[in-house]
């Protein structure tokens, strides 16, 4: 129960570089969607040159490519492919600096906090405690700390993924 307050007062704390981290994993997952459904047109321009019975999706594609005056080709899909996967590693990069810096935020602002309370503690706290104890301690801690936001980062992201995925083939088949 301890967890879930904790967790409560973090995302109070910093709610706009959560929210923020959460918007970047939906476009991180839009574009990832992008990047799996831009390597059907390049496929069907192998397997059908003239894009004659090519999928729905190639078709799709030919009708975003003609919008903007591209002819349809071989080398017009996989430029497509490249500048998804090369947009999509940008974002997963952006990513990874926000989440560090989000963490390393919440770690800052767990420290502060903790030696503003041990610094306003009473004299008896310091007497009853071991030398270094507290300090040793509160160190491993926030390491603790550190790595549990990385590890819930990590979860949320992958379940965003897994849920892009699961949507992919339902929105390419419902049947």
């Amino acid at each position: 129960m301890q967890a879930f307050i904790f967790i409560g007062k973090i995302f109070k704390r910093f709610f706009r570089p959560l929210l923020f981290m959460m918007l970047l994993m939906t476009v991180i997952g839009v574009s990832e969607i992008m990047l799996v459904l831009s390597i059907a047109p390049v496929i069907d321009a192998f397997i059908h040159p003239g894009f004659e019975g090519v999928s729905v999706i190639t078709q799709k594609f030919i009708n975003v490519l003609l919008q903007f005056e591209i002819t349809p080709s071989k080398i017009a899909f996989l430029s497509v492919f490249l500048g998804f996967a090369v947009f999509q590693s940008v974002l997963a990069v952006i990513f990874l600096c926000a989440m560090e810096k989000t963490i390393y935020g919440i770690i800052k602002d767990l420290t502060i906090n903790a030696y503003n309370t041990i610094f306003n503690a009473q004299w008896r706290f310091f007497v009853n405690e071991k030398r270094g104890g507290i300090l040793n301690t509160f160190s491993r801690e926030v390491e603790k700390v550190g790595m549990a936001c990385r590890a819930m980062g990590r979860f949320v992201t992958d379940a965003f993924r897994l849920m892009f995925y699961l949507i992919v083939p339902l929105a390419i088949s419902w049947e």
